[in-house]
């Protein structure tokens, strides 16, 4: 029942943001819209092709906010007329979150009269929905009373990520999916105490197939299950084999993913490619200027997961009040639960805790090494995959408190959906488009 009421709600307040702002959103839509048409159609998109006429044509007619006089006409598909980059720069992504939605719009064609990007976008409403559905099993596994697992989740409803994950067409709408199987193979580890390698190497490669950032959540588990089996073989500990295993499936689930389809990406690459948006968001160092100094101002940029882009109808009072809330809430979690939990399930607390700023370090190295520059600003939508682990933090260090605190926890949820569904709606508006 419970479950059913997180999926109802989630779907009712992603439709209604849906169908009340049809513009694009600037984080990369057109280029998603644009890979998952290729798809629908037999195709995969390589570096240095054009936006197809489809995309460019719904890119001209839903304009774009940030964009002023850049799109054409409506109707207008010729790429001289765009004052703006019209290569899909997000080529080089894996093909499984764009399969799957493709898929999923591929049957709402069937069914419906909806044009094909107001399906994408459902069909990245259910993907979210499902995952907090899968958010909410995982809580009660770790034995959360189903109030605080409630409570917990629905105060995701509040994050200011909401809107873009779950009502635009954005490959970012499964992290809680990843995340939720990140929460899997941890707690193999932390409570049933089997082996989990096989698990781990599954979600790893499943992780590298839906986007390279997902793979966060996957790879700080590893890490954290990896310290903790070198710690218990160093006390002659047999147990320690067990964490080390489960960190190396995990890393060679990833490593195959990724290794194959960068392998993949490269063998389509034109020689001489230059990647168009080279810089926008990143600074090029200096010849032999070092970055290190510049990665302690981003160190802590994703704690709290607020600051995303969301569509000028859904900007309200009542928005900007649950995003502050989930914020707060989302930022202490982690704390509470080092603070709280004991023996292995202190693990979980660590693993929330080091996160964010493993996220940080894996995001600058990355492209230290990749193009010799930093990001004067992480954006907090790179460390989404560990949103799940983070409100599962939060559940479990307030899973054996008072009946009082559980149902404050289950109304307090509650109050976070009502506000997020009248949010979408529109009202306490503080600009309207």
């Amino acid at each position: 029942m419970i479950a059913a009421i997180l999926l109802v709600t989630s779907l009712v307040a992603s439709a209604v943001t849906i169908f009340r702002a049809p513009q694009v959103s600037p984080i990369d839509e057109i280029s998603h819209i644009d890979y998952v048409w290729r798809v629908m159609h037999g195709e995969l998109p390589h570096r240095g092709d054009e936006l197809t006429d489809f995309a460019l044509n719904q890119w001209a007619c839903r304009g774009q906010e940030n964009v002023g006089d850049s799109l054409p006409a409506c109707g207008t598909t010729d790429r001289a007329e765009f004052d703006i980059i019209t290569e899909n720069y997000n080529a080089w992504q894996p093909p499984l979150f764009f399969a799957v939605v493709g898929m999923m719009t591929r049957v709402g064609m069937m069914l419906t009269s909806f044009d094909a990007v107001v399906l994408m976008r459902l069909a990245c409403a259910v993907i979210f929905a499902v995952g907090l559905v899968c958010l909410y099993a995982i809580m009660r596994r770790w034995g959360v009373p189903a109030a605080v697992a409630f409570g917990c989740c629905a105060l995701l409803f509040g994050m200011s990520a909401f809107a873009l994950t779950s009502s635009t067409v954005s490959t970012d709408a499964p992290f809680l999916l990843v995340g939720v199987g990140a929460a899997w193979v941890l707690k193999r580890e932390a409570r049933d105490e089997k082996h989990g390698w096989h698990i781990a190497l599954l979600v790893g490669l499943l992780s590298a197939l839906v986007k390279t950032i997902a793979c966060a959540a996957v790879l700080v588990v590893a890490v954290v299950l990896g310290v903790t089996g070198l710690y218990r073989l160093l006390r002659h500990r047999a147990d320690g084999w067990r964490c080390g295993f489960t960190a190396l499936g995990a890393v060679v689930g990833v490593g195959i993913g990724t290794l194959t389809w960068n392998a993949y990406t490269s063998a389509h690459t034109p020689a001489g490619w230059q990647n168009p948006v080279l810089g926008v968001n990143t600074v090029v160092l200096e010849s032999g200027e070092l970055p290190f100094l510049h990665w302690l101002a981003t160190g802590t940029s994703v704690f709290g997961w607020s600051g995303f882009w969301e569509p000028a109808q859904t900007v309200t009072y009542l928005g900007s009040f649950t995003q502050g809330i989930a914020a707060l809430l989302l930022t202490a979690a982690p704390f509470m639960a080092v603070l709280v939990l004991s023996g292995p399930e202190r693990k979980l607390g660590w693993v929330g805790l080091l996160g964010p700023f493993m996220v940080v370090m894996f995001v600058e190295v990355q492209e230290w090494l990749r193009e010799n520059a930093y990001f004067a600003t992480v954006f907090p939508r790179y460390g989404l995959s560990l949103v799940a682990l983070t409100a599962l933090c939060l559940a479990v260090a307030l899973r054996n408190r008072s009946r009082t605190t559980q149902a404050l926890t289950a109304l307090g949820g509650t109050l976070i959906a009502v506000l997020s569904v009248l949010d979408a709606m529109g009202m306490g508006a503080l600009s309207v488009s």
